[in-house]
Formats: structure tokens, sequence, C-alpha cells
């Protein structure tokens, strides 16, 4: 019994592999325990149609088991999660309307990955700010205030991609259900400060209306010593010293620029780069 049972999952993977949706129908009609067959091995077939953006797998597999859309594959990522990491928004809506009525949305936006991400962390990691808007809709804010390993909310997530609307909702939906700190990651950093490593002036001024709902603190320092301004000036100064001429580079002198340099953080260390600063690397003084 068990033999048949592998043996008919081995067809079906064999069909899906090969994008063969009448075999794969046919065979699995032909399944007395289809459940039981779907579940198989450490990457179940409906997770391997959902990475594989294959909708109309997804329905013929959800039709047989419902809540098969429950499974998650070798990396703990349900159906939702990986679909929602592909950015594929038509079939996250096939999913949560073939799922079964008593397996609440919130149940699935918490669940989490090894790396303790959710769906609406996978769905920010996918840049759709379309995806994020429709999960949050769907699941009533669940899933906003989940950490990863590092630390991290979807809103921090969002601050360093710079998806202006997802983190204005995130703020938003956090705020109405009470608000509260959204504290840091592992390396002390806030939103402010993720917004301000990226130069993202447009996400900090979205986050600052927020900030005594949430606990985002404009003078909190990281772990480096730097506050968010800070962050965001240097920010600002490696990039115009990146811009420089070579010609205004020297002019401005190798002594001056390697002043102002000094408080940049390590992950600003691109501004080392500058044309201005690679004579102080190089221990060149101010030209005559």
């Amino acid at each position: 019994m068990l033999r048949g049972k592998y043996s008919m999952n081995a067809k079906l993977c064999e069909a899906l592999e090969k994008g063969d949706l009448k075999t794969f129908e046919k065979t699995l009609g032909e399944c007395p325990n289809k459940g039981e067959v779907l579940q198989i091995g450490p990457n179940p077939l409906i997770c391997q149609a959902a990475i594989r953006g294959l909708k109309n797998f997804l329905g013929v597999i959800m039709d047989a088991d419902p809540w098969s859309v429950t499974l998650v594959d070798s990396t703990e990522r349900s159906p939702l999660m990986l679909v929602a990491l592909n950015g594929d928004i038509e079939a996250i809506t096939l999913i949560l309307e073939k799922k079964p009525k008593q397996c609440a949305n919130k149940i699935l936006f918490n669940q989490a990955d090894k790396q303790k991400m959710n769906v609406l962390h996978l769905a920010v990691l996918s840049g759709n700010e379309n995806i994020v808007e429709n999960l949050i809709s769907s699941g009533g804010g669940a899933g906003c205030r989940g950490r990863d390993s590092r630390g991290l909310l979807p809103l921090h997530l969002a601050c360093s991609k710079g998806m202006v609307r997802s983190v204005a909702l995130l703020c938003e939906t956090m705020c109405a259900e009470g608000g509260g700190d959204v504290g840091f990651d592992t390396e002390g950093c806030g939103p402010l400060h993720l917004a301000a490593k990226e130069g993202l002036d447009s996400v900090i001024s979205c986050l600052l209306p927020f900030k005594d709902q949430l606990g985002l603190l404009p003078g909190q320092k990281d772990r480096q010593g730097l506050t968010a301004l800070v962050i965001f000036q240097c920010k600002c100064l490696a990039f115009f010293l990146t811009s420089l001429p070579q010609e205004w580079a020297e002019i401005l002198g190798h002594e001056s620029v390697a002043a102002l340099l000094r408080p940049i953080s390590p992950p600003i260390t691109s501004a080392a780069n500058a044309p201005g600063a690679q004579g102080v690397a190089a221990g060149g003084g101010r030209p005559k």
C-alpha cells in the first residue's frame, strides 16, 4: 500500500515537471487517498506548483485536497508564502479563494519559514506593493508584527527597499491595532536607520508622522553609535563625493574629505572609493 502511494506521487511529480496537466488530473483522479499522496516528500506537490507559478496545477491540487494549502516545503514555506515571494497576485487570490473556510487567513499569514519570515516579509521581498496591500487587506493586518531571525518586521524590510506605499500602509495598520514600539534589528537599527542607510528621504518623511505611536526615535543610536540623521547626512555626502569630477576632489583636498567622511558607518564605506577619498586611503596630502 505504501509503495503504491509513492508510485502515484512519482507519476504526479513527473506530470508536473512536464507541465502535463491532463495526465496529472487523470493520475490524481485514480488515487484513492489523494491527501496522503499529495503530501509525500519534503517538497509537497502543491509547493512545487506554487514555486513554479503553475496556477492550473494549484487549482487541481486544492480542489482535490483544500487543506494542502497548509503544507510546507523543506524551507518551511507554505504555498501562499511561495507565490507571494514570486509576486504572483493571481496565485495568491486563487489560494485564498480555494482554502477551507475553517482555515482562517490569520493562520496562513502567521506561518513562518526557517528564517522566521512570514508571508508579508516575503511579499515585501518580492518588491510588489500591490501584493503587500492585497495581503494586508485580506489578512486584516495579520503578520505585520512578525519578526524574522534578525528581528526585522515587514516594515523594516519595506523601509530598506524604498516601498513608500507599503511603509505607509504597514504603519497605519499597526497604529490601528494600538501602535507600540516597532523595535530594532540585531544591529540596533530601526526603520529610520534602515531608510537612512539607503538615502531614502521619501521613506523617512513617510515614517516621521508615526514616530510617537510606533516608537520611531530619531535620536536613537545604532550599535555603531550613529543616529538616523547622521547616517542620512553621510549617505548624501558619499553620493556627493562620488559625483565629484577628479579636479574638484583635488581642489577640495584629501584632509578635508577625510574629516567629512569620518562619521560614516560601515554600511556606507563605499564612499571610500570616491575620487577625493582615494588619496586619503593612500596617505596622500593636500595638493599644492
